[in-house]
């Protein structure tokens, strides 16, 4: 399932907890990135 697929549900109150995991995990690698380096390049928008 994408993040646009995940968010979604999340939104519709579909497996919220369990959608807000995977979606976590899938990014993981993403936000560690974005944490790390330059923040100026990244925008976080709200589930």
């Amino acid at each position: 399932m994408s993040n646009e697929e995940l968010v979604e549900q999340i939104r519709n109150g579909y497996y919220v907890t369990e959608n807000m995991q995977v979606l976590y995990e899938k990014n993981l690698p993403l936000i560690r990135k974005g944490l790390s380096g330059n923040r100026s390049s990244h925008t976080i928008v709200s589930a």
